[in-house]
């Protein structure tokens, strides 16, 4: 169960993942492995999948293409993300390189973030996109300023209820922290490494906690 977090304020954008994914082996035994899910694909924009393990390579893939442009506006990328991710699961459905046995469990998710410093209006961009199955199209899914994946109801609230301060960035990533570590406790389907990203005036910052507190 991968868990991706993000809350977008006034004064930026605050996201969170873990590191947990699960493979299924002979038998439809678990095996569970640490994977990275977030990309960083410019100073102005990162990209971040959930659900199914074929969106890591594809975010591989993506986030090459993307530096092998050079130093690109969130703009460009936002332009290019669909269609190449799709291309790409395409590719990776006609070749077989994931092994897909659970119709059940190909939905993936990709939430790109970023920002646009000489932009008049509102800087601090996101947007999801996913599918359910691998003969889906990717498409654009509605989101509140609060993103959950997977939907996890209190959380929500809680971030939905944060002041409009200086400081709510930092006490949206305290949140998403404290919510990790206590699934990390309770599930073995999450756990670190944590990244936390905060997209401000001052760009995009990456932390990473390797262990429980």
């Amino acid at each position: 169960m991968t868990q991706i977090l993000l809350y977008k304020g006034r004064h930026g954008i605050s996201l969170a993942t873990d590191s947990k994914a699960v493979a299924f082996v002979p038998d439809n035994k678990m095996e569970h492995m640490t994977v990275q899910k977030i990309f960083v694909l410019s100073s102005h924009a990162v990209l971040v999948t959930g659900g199914a393990g074929y969106g890591v390579l594809a975010c591989e893939r993506f986030q090459a293409h993307i530096k092998s442009q050079g130093q690109l506006s969130f703009e460009v990328i936002r332009e290019q993300t669909v269609p190449y991710l799709q291309e790409q699961i395409n590719r990776i459905h006609a070749e077989n390189i994931y092994a897909g046995e659970r119709p059940d469990l190909e939905r993936v998710y990709f939430l790109l973030a970023g920002f646009v410093p000489d932009s008049t209006g509102d800087p601090y961009r996101f947007e999801l996109f996913g599918c359910e199955h691998f003969t889906d199209p990717l498409h654009p899914i509605k989101t509140t300023q609060v993103v959950a994946i997977p939907r996890q109801m209190g959380i929500e609230f809680r971030l939905s209820r944060l002041p409009r301060t200086p400081s709510e960035l930092e006490d949206a990533q305290t949140i998403c922290e404290r919510f990790l570590i206590k699934l990390a406790r309770e599930t073995e389907e999450v756990g670190p490494p944590f990244y936390f990203v905060r997209i401000g005036s001052d760009g995009i910052k990456v932390r990473t906690q390797e262990l429980l507190d």
